[in-house]
């Protein structure tokens, strides 16, 4: 029973209070003369005692301290089984991908040859319907700058075209320039078409046929000659820059004679125009510096000169400051 002080405890035969006001459970916890096994008994030690001898027996005990050594080897061989079957999920995974891969290169062989047949096919049934509406009158209802258009569009997209004659097509186009040549519409698309057959081809595609009809067909005068008249179209002059660079660009005699070509029909003085009028349109810049960069290009001075003569130094500068940021 309780004390007279009103104690709410007992007195038990090993000396200590017994609780009797819900703590039991606590008590027990932390009580030392509780029963203990060793922790490494899962290893093996078969101690078993009281909890006041239990750090004195773990202190020299033979089973906790291999517990302890061989902890951090087992978290190592653990984590590499981790990786191991990570390593195996990837090698299959990669053998699937290689099976894949050479299923897909099959299906993009057929594609690509699908696709020279269908570019063979657009050469020989959409080039003549350029070339017949290029040929026309009726600039004002846009049919030649629909047609130029088309022209672009069919040579840009249509990269296998580059060995077939264009010849008939882009004389059709320079006489439309030529003719139509306040059409500002006309000037664009016409440059933007002359751009895409002058740019030589990339990897096993060569353009440097194409571009030689492009050069024969007189389409340097013509591009010049539609730059200089819309001198205040940012289409046009980025269209004819652009173009101006492909033709210009490259190595070798024939690439010279070509830069030399544009050189002599006023493409300098026309490129400075139109980048001096646009100062603020990037792409006009960007296109008209890689222009005469590739005019440039060559160990022919008088043509430097030429460069230099024109304001094109000056021209260059001016766009890189006012784009300082590009």
């Amino acid at each position: 029973s309780a004390d007279s002080h009103g104690s709410s405890g007992l007195k038990t035969a090993a000396g200590l209070e017994a609780r009797t006001d819900g703590q039991l459970p606590v008590n027990v916890d932390q009580c030392p003369a509780k029963p203990a096994v060793c922790d490494a008994a899962e290893e093996g030690c078969q101690w078993a005692g009281r909890m006041t001898e239990k750090e004195a027996h773990q202190r020299v005990c033979v089973h906790l301290v291999c517990q302890r050594m061989i902890r951090p080897m087992r978290d190592e061989l653990r984590e590499t089984k981790r990786r191991l079957q990570a390593a195996q999920k990837q090698l299959v995974t990669k053998a699937e991908l290689e099976v894949k891969l050479a299923a897909t290169s099959k299906e993009l062989a057929a594609v690509k040859g699908g696709l020279v047949g269908l570019a063979q096919l657009q050469q020989r049934t959409l080039l003549p319907m350029i070339q017949a509406a290029l040929g026309g009158t009726h600039a004002q209802d846009f049919a030649g700058a629909h047609a130029a258009h088309a022209l672009h569009c069919l040579l840009q997209t249509s990269s296998d075209m580059a060995d077939g004659d264009f010849r008939g097509v882009f004389a059709s186009l320079v006489r439309a320039m030529k003719t139509h040549r306040q059409h500002a519409p006309l000037q664009q698309h016409g440059c933007a078409a002359l751009k895409c057959a002058a740019q030589v081809g990339m990897m096993e595609n060569d353009h440097g046929a194409r571009r030689q009809q492009v050069v024969e067909a007189g389409t340097i005068e013509a591009i010049v000659a539609g730059m200089r008249a819309h001198e205040g179209e940012s289409s046009v002059q980025e269209e004819g820059c652009a173009a101006l660079r492909n033709i210009a660009w490259g190595y070798g005699d024939d690439s010279d004679a070509h830069a030399q070509q544009v050189a002599e029909a006023g493409a300098i003085e026309a490129i400075v125009a139109g980048m001096r009028a646009h100062n603020g349109e990037s792409v006009v810049q960007e296109e008209g510096c890689a222009a005469l960069c590739n005019i440039a290009d060559g160990d022919n001075d008088a043509r430097r000169q030429q460069l230099a003569e024109a304001g094109a130094i000056e021209a260059i500068v001016a766009s890189m400051r006012a784009h300082e940021g590009e």
